[in-house]
């Protein structure tokens, strides 16, 4: 096949790269070759997705009330699931599905199409279809004995052993529930779930600690399961492996990954699957328009192995997993067209959030894929744009970023001839583009050999709002980028045209102020019309009018229509309050967003046009209706508050077709929503909130998933409306307004509509203010002449604290802050004088927001330190013991971090604890604090799949830990081990990775900036670091096994000063083929010592040193034979197998006859093991 594209083609570039070096850069304006790369490229949209459909087959329907024994052919004989219907399509087929939310795990979709006979799957029009790959289990009831924990049956499928991964959420507030591993740490933490598959059952704390009367779950299991893989059978939701094939409208909710496309994989002859490129069957002209991706595990679109000439345009993405909305994710994923999504965040909804790979747009994979374009995207999220590695010949243009763009190049891409192309953009964030770009100014304009750079507008952070202020953008409050007229960008790309993402803006830019001009031209905020009336008269479709703060006298009346796809918009400037007298809309397409229209002695607002949207706007207090509509078809409401009206919402002289989602009606004096009888045909309505007079219970508990109860009193015991698991729909209760008497209509945090709209927001036109922290139990503990301890909860809320500090009398406060976070708090407070009196206040941040503070307390220093004292911890322990002796030993770390001090050890029992070791002050020289364990056994530190790291030495120097197991860790854990700004820590004689390796997507051991930190005698089993170290001194390193790792085994940067690194076996350290097993991110040598080491390596290098920003090694080690000649170290080392007794099962003991027995430095054996007997 022939190229997607161009019109403009990049006429120069290879020619350029004959006559410069690699690694130069083209930079002068007036070169041909920046003058032709600075052209826009023009796509060919038809070359990709499905094309129009030409020769149309049978139109089916899919419904709720629907049966699979019908013929499908009318809505009354509509089939019921969807897997049903799609086995049955053929070429030119439609299937139409109806509102509702349909339950499709693992659903596969084969269906081929052809060209001009495309099968087209769609949601009816205007109508709310979710495709979801999560159960409702319940119902929920209080555990025994539990605190907060509620328990359900759950049995994913009773014919299949134990799901190897399970994904919880809150159904109303999409938040993703942790794992907690045992019911005692789920009791303990919000947002947090177990599963015991022996029982069936499934416990929750919910993230506000509330019940299930007003949250409910959600579960999906997967059996087969690798995070890393998203084309396994069951781990997918919705997988497309046909072609020609047209989804329209659906939105995929809880699954792993919502929609997936794929090609099947031809084999060769020989069964084998070949080099790529490979050949495949299906996955391409696939077109995915207007879907919306939310509440998935991994991503929400994912484009993998064979997916090609795929056209994904105009689709929504929210809170979507760790790999964020869009996710692509093989190199044989090539010539796809990403073109006008709308990406809004996606953060981590987890408590403890893991790895912050949520962008908008996501590229990753080791190999670059080819010609996947990225046009006129909107990516509202802190990080936007990924491509790791570099796509080759992508073109990412007139996007608007808000947040980051980050490249990586990982090879694969020849320089010049294959570019990855960022022109014409607006880029908000960071732009981190790691080929080592030119010393020029942001958002210059340049060409590397492997990426290039122009017409951008890119300020450096510094710049950022001064620079966003300058460039006069239409309003960046609603994400509209585009430029008033007498913004200093207009004309001023290279080439010519406009720098930023809309070279060539449809519809027009007005504003209106009653400071504005009767003379001005209306095209700027400095040239704004002064009259609504004017203001109107300029509307042509597709234009957009901001109406800027200030008081009206007059209505505001829009005559003019916009068209389909090109409305007229009139939005509240900057998203104020902007208060009209009233608004009457009586053209078609126009959408009027923001405003606040009161005390009308008639209506708030009157449509009478066709298509009109009133969106987020508040009606208040109007003696009619807030919203009338006469004549008005197809109107849509969504997220307005409308209290206090005569009416809230009338529908009147045959409005038909009305869509009223997302709203909250209360108060009003008549009824929240009176339709006429000539207007209740096609009458949508989801997701509202009811309360006040009039409200015809019957017709709400008839809306989709909706609840009816008892009003919510504000003042009484009485419980929340009960929503449970219902699924989305809507609600009949108080709305629980901030303060109506002085017009604040945001929701408080426990209203029921809080998060009742779709995408967890809350209904209305205003957001929910956010519950502050209850801070209880503080106290001051471990009292010490230079340290104390203080101690606090936040029973209901997860949290994290700190603890501000001073002498009394004096003004300057210090700071320490816990460095857990949860509900049981603890600080230690250091550098401390003895005898003297301290005044303190306790801070608490709640993980989904709020602040508290506690009241000024006071403690006082003790003037003499005790003796260094011996304690015991076991799991029958106690923690009300006093824990000096193995009879009156402490139960668990955390009351042994607390009490702990210089001089002390801990002994620690065989069995499970289930909290890091991370003792609150440090050692000091010559009076270590040690944990180790004591007698036979396993002492293990159990992460329970969900506790990260479960080793945290922040500044707490003078630190031993011995003998220990750390293991459990979560998938993508943040570290086994943290320790950072420390001195003399040593870590002795440890495993991590227990029954099996420890997660591939986590770090191991995370040290920064210490000095004098001594790894020795571990066994490091699985992880995707096993040593990450940056800018520490005297680190040393002897003595380990290092096994089945990922990346790199040792990734150290900065400025390491004598480091040594010693009779280390280092086994299938890494997977990826030209990785490093230690990466020396260094730039040079020097200080470093390596000798002794056995490398056995299935996959990847010895070593290399790399320079800041250059990929390529300045010093390589292919091969032991290689390093040692480039490097001059490790002259006696090994490259060899180190005969293990059984590495896949985790005995690393070395077998007799092991080249790793007595080889090491001193005549020592390499590794940690010795010989098995």
């Amino acid at each position: 096949m022939r190229h997607v594209y161009l019109i403009a083609p990049f006429l120069c570039l290879g020619l350029a790269s004959d006559a410069q070096p690699e690694g130069t850069f083209l930079t002068d304006p007036d070169s041909p070759e920046l003058q032709a790369f600075a052209k826009p490229m023009a796509v060919d949209e038809s070359k990709c997705g499905c094309g129009p459909l030409r020769q149309p087959g049978e139109t089916y329907y899919v419904s709720l009330r629907g049966d699979d024994k019908a013929d499908g052919l009318s809505w009354p004989t509509a089939w019921r699931q969807i897997r049903h219907s799609v086995s049955r399509l053929r070429p030119g087929d439609t299937l139409v599905i109806g509102e509702g939310e349909y339950y499709e795990p693992h659903l596969e979709i084969p269906c081929e199409g052809e060209p001009g006979r495309p099968i087209t799957i769609m949601a009816a029009p205007r109508q709310r279809v979710v495709l979801t790959g999560a159960t409702a289990p319940g119902p929920l009831r209080k555990t025994p004995g539990a605190r907060f924990t509620f328990q359900a049956e759950y049995r994913p499928d009773a014919a299949r052993r134990g799901p190897r991964f399970i994904a919880v959420w809150e159904s109303d507030t999409l938040i993703a529930l942790q794992n907690g591993g045992d019911l005692a740490r789920v009791d303990e933490l919000p947002g947090t779930f177990c599963y015991d598959e022996a029982r069936g059952k499934l416990y929750v704390r919910f993230s506000d600690s509330r019940g299930p009367e007003s949250h409910g779950i959600r579960a999906m299991a997967a059996f087969r399961f690798d995070r890393r893989d998203v084309v396994l059978r069951d781990a997918p939701g919705v997988v497309v492996s046909g072609s020609y094939l047209h989804l329209k409208g659906l939105r995929f909710q809880h699954y792993h990954s919502g929609l997936l496309l794929r090609g099947a994989t031809i084999r060769e002859a020989d069964g084998t699957l070949g080099p790529y490129p490979r050949s495949y069957r299906g996955g391409h002209h696939i077109t995915v328009e207007a879907c919306a991706f939310t509440a998935t595990d991994l991503a929400g679109l994912a484009v993998s192995a064979g997916a090609q000439w795929n056209l994904i345009k105009g689709n929504y993405g929210v809170l979507n997993g760790v790999r964020g909305s869009i996710l692509i994710m093989d190199r044989d994923a090539s010539d796809n067209l990403i073109v006008g999504n709308w990406l809004d965040p996606s953060p981590a909804t987890l408590r403890r959030k893991g790895s912050d790979f949520h962008y908008g747009i996501n590229y990753y994979l080791a190999w670059p894929a080819s010609r996947n374009h990225i046009l006129n995207n909107t990516m509202n999220d802190t990080h936007s744009l990924r491509s790791k590695c570099l796509m080759k010949e992508a073109v990412i243009q007139g996007n608007v970023l808000v947040g980051e763009l980050f490249t990586y190049p990982l090879g694969g891409v020849r320089p010049r001839e294959e570019l990855f192309t960022v022109r014409g953009n607006v880029l908000l964030g960071r732009v981190a583009v790691l080929t080592d770009p030119p010393a020029l100014p942001a958002g210059e304009n340049w060409i590397g050999p492997l990426v290039g750079f122009c017409n951008n507008f890119a300020p450096t952070p510094e710049s950022l709002p001064r620079s966003v202020e300058t460039a006069r953008f239409a309003d960046p409050a609603y994400v509209d980028y585009r430029l008033q007229s007498d913004s200093p960008l207009i004309g001023k790309a290279l080439g010519g045209g406009d720098v930023g993402a809309f070279r060539q803006p449809q519809g027009g830019i007005f504003y209106v102020s009653p400071q504005g001009s009767a003379r001005a031209a209306g095209t700027s905020e400095r040239l704004a019309f002064q009259t609504l009336r004017r203001a109107a008269a300029a509307l042509r479709a597709g234009d957009t009018l901001y109406v800027m703060e200030g008081d009206y006298n007059e209505p505001l009346v829009i005559t003019a229509s916009g068209e389909p796809g090109q409305p007229i918009r009139i939005r509240a400037h900057g998203k104020r309050r902007v208060a009209l007298p009233e608004i009457t809309v009586a053209g078609s397409s126009v959408t009027v967003e923001g405003f606040t229209v009161s005390g009308s002695a008639g209506d708030g607002i009157t449509i009478r046009g066709r298509d009109a949207t009133i969106r987020e706007c508040l009606l208040q207090g109007n003696a009619g209706a807030g919203i009338r509509a006469e004549g008005a078809k197809d109107l849509n409401i969504t997220h307005c508050t409308l209290v206090g009206n005569g009416v809230g919402l009338a529908l009147e002289r045959g409005s038909t077709g009305a869509a009223v989602r997302d709203s909250l009606f209360a108060d009003n004096r008549l009824a929240p929503v009176s339709p006429a009888d000539d207007s209740r045909q096609d009458y949508l309505v989801s997701n509202n909130a009811y309360f006040g007079p009039g409200v015809d219970e019957g017709r709400v508990a008839a809306e989709p998933g909706s609840v009816v109860a008892a009003p919510l009193f504000v003042d009484t015991n009485r419980r929340p409306a009960h929503r449970a698991n219902a699924k989305p729909g809507s609600v009949v209760a108080a709305p629980l307004f901030v303060d109506t008497a002085r017009h604040d209509y945001r929701l408080r945090w426990d209203s029921p509509a809080a998060h009742l709209a779709a995408y967890a927001r809350a209904a209305g036109a205003f957001p929910v203010v956010l519950r502050a922290p209850a801070i209880a139990e503080v106290t001051s503990v471990n009292i010490r002449p230079e340290s104390a301890v203080v101690a606090w909860t936040t029973p209901m809320d997860d949290t994290t604290g700190r603890v501000a500090f001073r002498p009394g009398g004096t003004d300057e406060w210090s700071e320490a802050a816990d460095p857990e976070q949860g509900t049981v708090h603890a600080v230690g407070l250091t550098n401390l004088k003895p005898g003297v009196e301290y005044e303190f206040r306790v801070f608490a941040e709640g993980r989904r927001g709020g602040e508290a503070s506690s009241p000024a307390l006071s403690l006082k220093t003790s003037s003499r330190a005790p003796l260094a004292a011996t304690y015991y911890l076991s799991p029958s322990g106690d923690d009300a013991a006093d824990g000096r002796s193995p009879e009156r030993a402490w139960r668990t770390l955390r009351k042994a971090n607390a009490e702990v001090g210089p001089g002390d050890t801990v002994l620690i029992a065989p069995g499970e604890y289930y909290h890091p070791v991370a003792p609150l002050t440090g050692g000091k020289p010559g009076m270590r604090i040690t944990y180790r364990r004591h007698g036979d056994g396993e002492a293990i530190i159990q992460g329970g799949g969900a506790a990260t790291p479960l080793l945290l030495l922040p500044s707490k120097s003078y630190v031993t830990v011995e003998g220990l197991i750390l293991t459990g860790t979560p998938y993508e854990g943040g570290g086994v081990a943290r320790i950072s700004d420390a001195t003399d820590v040593e870590l002795l004689r440890c495993r991590i990775g227990h029954r099996k390796p420890e997660g591939p997507f986590g770090h191991c051991i995370l040290a920064s900036g210490c000095r004098g930190l001594r790894i020795e005698g571990n066994v490091v089993w699985g992880t995707r670091y096993h040593v990450t170290a940056g800018g520490c001194t005297d680190l040393l390193i002897r003595n380990n096994t290092f096994t089945f790792g990922q990346v790199y085994s040792l990734n150290l940067g900065g400025r390491q000063e004598r480091t040594k690194i010693v009779n280390n076996i280092f086994h299938a350290p890494v997977s990826v083929d030209r990785n490093p097993t230690i990466a020396f991110f260094t730039g040079s040598l020097n200080g470093i010592e390596s000798d002794h080491n056995l490398f056995s390596l299935p996959r990847g290098r010895v070593a290399a040193v790399y320079k800041p920003g250059i990929l390529t090694p300045a010093v390589p080690g292919t091969d032991l034979k290689e390093w040692q000649e480039k490097s001059g170290r490790d002259r006696n080392s090994l490259q060899t197998a180190p005969l293990f007794v059984d590495p896949e099962k985790g005995d690393f003991r070395l077998r007799p006859g092991s080249p790793a027995i007595g080889r090491g430095q001193g005549g020592v054996n390499i590794g940690a093991l010795g010989m098995a007997e």
